[in-house]
């Protein structure tokens, strides 16, 4: 019974990480087509139903948790339901993404890190630009660079600070933060733990670089490098923050630099 209670926790975890994706992916793309002089890159409805398919897994996680709740009163059950979600839910924005609320110190920290993060991020982007293999690369063309074509000049920077860096770093670096709480609370073996940590950093990278290939082998292989980056800083903080941080610094400097 404990055991089942524990995969039913983790199923509905997952799925509310999956509608957090959803929903902040149509929130940030809805505020970066927001901005003056950009094209639309999705249609209004396209994001409307990203987001509500994310707010429908929250809502199969609820399902999921109704099922075993057995209080006949149905406000009394619908009450405890939801408090359950919840306590669910910050569970998995604070002991796992690490997503709480900071200020203070650990905001400094947090942006000091994104910002250090970004630039090594950068530098290795640039040195790899300098293979002549991946230098040689045709990158395809970017409809989210066409997008911002008749923007503003100080548009470009805010529209990929916004649209990609919150999502993607949830999707990956979330990915990689959930195995490493998983073999956390698995086993005491720092060699284990160890192994798993490197392996899903590695393999999260490596994800990150593919969805990027169908720009060019250039721009998936400094996704991959970055990755690894943008991972070390999140397992080292044991939060997203710091990611976010970095990860909408380094686009904005792709177009400042």
């Amino acid at each position: 019974m404990l055991l089942l209670g524990r995969a039913q926790n983790a199923m509905v975890m997952l799925l509310l990480w999956a509608a957090l994706w959803m929903v902040s992916a149509a929130v940030c793309g809805a505020i970066a087509n927001a901005l003056p002089g950009v094209t639309p890159f999705e249609s209004p409805s396209m994001l409307v139903r990203i987001g509500v398919f994310g707010v429908s897994m929250a809502a199969i996680a609820v399902v999921m948790l109704n099922l075993v709740v057995w209080e006949p009163p149905l406000r009394r059950r619908a009450r405890r339901v939801l408090s359950r979600a919840w306590a669910l839910f910050r569970r998995l924005l604070r002991d796992v993404f690490g997503l709480a609320f900071i200020s203070g110190r650990r905001l400094a920290v947090a942006v000091g890190l994104g910002v250090i993060a970004a630039f090594v991020a950068f530098g290795a982007g640039y040195l790899l630009g300098l293979v002549p293999v991946l230098a040689e690369s045709v990158p395809a063309t970017d409809a989210r660079v066409e997008a911002v074509g008749g923007a503003p000049a100080w548009v470009p920077a805010v529209f990929f600070a916004t649209y990609a860096a919150a999502p993607e770093e949830i999707a990956h670096r979330g990915a990689l933060l959930v195995a490493v709480a998983v073999v956390g609370a698995s086993t005491s073996n720092r060699w284990v733990r160890g192994i798993v940590t490197v392996a899903a950093l590695v393999g999260t990278s490596w994800v990150f670089g593919l969805v990027h290939l169908d720009w060019s082998l250039l721009n998936a292989v400094s996704a991959g490098v970055t990755g690894a980056i943008f991972g070390v800083v999140a397992i080292a903080t044991r939060s997203l923050w710091a990611g976010i941080v970095a990860h909408a610094l380094f686009n904005a400097l792709v177009f400042i630099l």
